[in-house]
């Protein structure tokens, strides 16, 4: 359905490659408040509404009567107000009517249990019922709004794998797993080999023997676990290849996204999802214990899921419904919290959401509006980001943040560690989350600049000085060798503990880090796993600093080439090496035993970093972040003070702020929560 007679009535609103918006619910407010909206959008400087992703029952009230009317209407009356539109695909909401008549869409879990409706996510990636009806209304959203100049994308679903459901156990996922399998492993046999079933006597003769890993007296093979967990992976790769072919050919002027979620999740690879989309999104929710490293890893992870800019499709405004505690958002945290976005690589901001919910499962959740239909202090604050946006977006136009250290990450090692942690404080992603934030912090707390990129032999790590390596728990020759060529070319690698364990298919294959034991120069002689109330301490074999405490896990290595880096201090292990350096051609291989963290790092890398020739944009006060992104226009520089109090910035080269037009240089004052972009150029102006 073309609309050529619209052209946009704002053209300045449309901002250079920066989008900037709100997630809106027309369907849960009268239309008559629609048109007022619309104007406070507009007033707040947003040029794009997310519309759609929860509305399949009003959109298609019973089966096969579509109700067009109400959604072109607001589509209309946004785009008055000078707002593109993102519909989102409603999939992940199944109507009653739906699931009344074909109960057999709802998932199970591994007690066998029906998950039944009454929330959302409450269907099967894998019923053949399911697909057909996404089939149809995806196809009927596409050949209405595919051709719509008024929509310029489409989110497909919403948050795979959130309330865990990246995995399903019922009679046609167990049937579809089965022919996966054959796929992959070709005869049972080759398939008992991977997965070691001779253990507790689970030699499979068939493919028709082979259990889903539904729930069982003991623990089931982890290798068996991991592949299910890839199965599940894959069947939301179908399921969203489904949506994608549809609108590739119906919406072909429309770019395709999805909203990923919040670190830590990991319910599926989400690389693999990514992977035919334009771009990716994810929603930025600053749930209780989210600091402000761990925000700006998980915006350099998905950076890295395509190394590219990516959009922030939900930005909290306040409070969240779902967290242990709700702290509201102190005065200035929400432009603190989406400059840090954009800084990071956002070309994309949109708060969730417009207002706060009168009705439903979110009533808690804050909104720009409140229960009054009143701005609240949120959209007061989006309102003056919105004013700077379009002095600011020339300069993001074609931008990105650059990076010498690369963080390899991978689903599998995480999924691997999850089945196995062998330790209870250690469950629950807590090894990989150690593993990887010990390294960022500091590497954060310092101003350096990281790109988190997937672990594959494919990814390409020549524009890298230092790459790290987070308990990657699986790693086959194949990456071996990748990471070898890496080192010989002269680069710099630190892998850490728990790091090389396993093989991809989950077999250890050599005393750890397997694969890696060459390259390291260094085995792994012993492990231990402690309580929290059992802690060691390390030192530095370099340098006048102290001892560094560590906790939980230890490995006790053994060069086989490599020189020790630090010493264990106490047990009976006490003078053994607990991390190790190995040059190797032009590089070098560093191998950390302990999941440490910043208190290690720090002094780790202010003796490496100027080895490498990696030098921070500018060095700061703790708590205060710089970052740059860098484009055509010049080298654009975030200063934000995460602190509730002030704190002072020294700059060493002249710059202008972005905003203002003040000039800065030398020692300044940041404000609580305050935020600076400055322009510092390199090009015409």
């Amino acid at each position: 359905m073309n609309h050529p007679q619209y052209a946009h009535p704002n053209p300045e609103r449309v901002f250079p490659m920066f989008y900037y918006g709100c997630d809106y619910y027309p369907e849960h407010r009268p239309e008559s408040f629609w048109e007022e909206d619309a104007r406070r959008m507009q007033e707040a400087g947003f040029n794009v509404v997310r519309i759609g992703e929860f509305a399949w029952a009003r959109i298609e009230p019973t089966e096969g009567r579509y109700d067009w009317g109400w959604l072109d209407r607001a589509i209309e009356t946004l785009y008055r107000y000078g707002m593109r539109v993102v519909l989102g695909t409603p999939t992940a909401a199944p109507p009653p009517w739906l699931v009344a008549a074909h109960p057999e869409i709802l998932p199970v879990d591994m007690y066998r249990r029906v998950r039944h409706a009454g929330s959302r996510r409450h269907y099967c990636p894998n019923s053949p019922t399911y697909q057909e009806y996404t089939r149809r209304i995806v196809t009927a959203l596409a050949e209405r709004y595919g051709a719509d100049e008024r929509v310029i994308g489409w989110q497909i679903d919403n948050e795979f794998g959130c309330h865990d459901t990246g995995r399903c156990y019922c009679d046609v996922c167990a049937a579809r797993f089965r022919e996966w399998l054959r796929e992959r492993y070709g005869t049972p046999e080759a398939l008992n080999e991977a997965w070691g079933t001779v253990f507790w006597s689970a030699v499979y003769r068939s493919w028709d023997e082979i259990p889903l890993p539904w729930a069982a007296p003991a623990e089931h093979n982890p290798a068996h676990l991991l592949d299910f967990l890839r199965f599940g992976t894959d069947s939301f790769r179908r399921y969203q290849q489904l949506q994608i072919d549809i609108l590739r050919e119906r919406a072909p002027g429309q770019f395709i996204t999805h909203n990923y979620m919040p670190f830590p999740s990991r319910e599926l690879d989400f690389y693999d999802l990514a992977a035919p989309l334009d771009f990716v999104s994810w929603d930025n929710y600053h749930f209780y214990g989210a600091t402000p490293a761990l925000v700006a890893a998980t915006h350099d992870l998905y950076w890295g899921m395509k190394a590219r800019n990516y959009w922030v499709m939900e930005q909290q405004v306040s409070q969240v419904n779902w967290a242990p505690y709700n702290p509201v958002f102190r005065p200035g945290e929400v432009g603190l919290k989406v400059w840090q976005a954009v800084a990071h690589g956002a070309d994309g901001i949109l708060y969730f959401a417009w207002r706060s919910t009168t009705r439903g499962a979110e009533i808690y959740h804050s909104g720009l509006l409140d229960y009054d239909n009143r701005p609240t202090r949120g959209y007061e604050e989006a309102r003056q980001i919105g004013q700077a946006l379009p002095r600011l977006a020339p300069y993001l136009e074609g931008s990105t943040p650059p990076a010498e250290v690369a963080i390899l990450h991978d689903y599998a090692s995480r999924w691997s560690l999850d089945i196995q942690p062998h330790n209870r404080d250690l469950a629950d992603d807590e090894t990989f989350r150690r593993a990887l934030m010990g390294p960022y912090e500091a590497l954060w707390a310092r101003n350096v600049p990281v790109h988190i990129l997937r672990a594959a032999p494919e990814t390409d790590l020549s524009a890298y000085k230092l790459v790290i390596l987070p308990a990657l728990n699986l790693v086959g020759p194949e990456l071996a060798r990748r990471l070898g060529d890496y080192v010989q070319g002269g680069g710099t690698l630190i892998a850490t503990a728990r790091t090389g364990f396993k093989d991809e298919s989950g077999r250890v294959p050599g005393q750890p880090p397997g694969y890696l034991a060459e390259l390291l120069g260094v085995k792994v002689a012993e492990f231990d796993s402690l309580p929290p109330d059992r802690r060691n301490s390390v030192r530095f074999v370099y340098g006048p600093i102290g001892s560094v405490p560590v906790s939980l896990w230890m490995e006790v290595l053994q060069p086989t080439g490599a020189r020790p880096l630090a010493v264990y201090e106490g047990d009976f292990y006490a003078g053994k090496p607990a991390a190790t350096v190995l040059a190797q051609g032009r590089g070098r291989a560093l191998y950390v035993g302990v999941l440490a963290g910043a208190e290690f790092y720090g002094p780790l890398l202010d003796w490496l970093l100027p080895q490498l020739g990696i030098h921070s944009p500018l060095a700061t006060p703790e708590g205060v972040e710089a970052k740059v992104r860098v484009g055509p226009r010049g080298r654009v520089l975030f200063l934000l003070n995460h602190n509730d109090r002030p704190a002072r910035v020294f700059l060493p080269t002249p710059a202008t702020d972005v905003v203002t037009g003040e000039r800065w240089a030398g020692e300044r004052e940041l404000g609580a929560r305050e935020v600076r972009v400055l322009l510092i150029a390199t090009g015409p102006q």
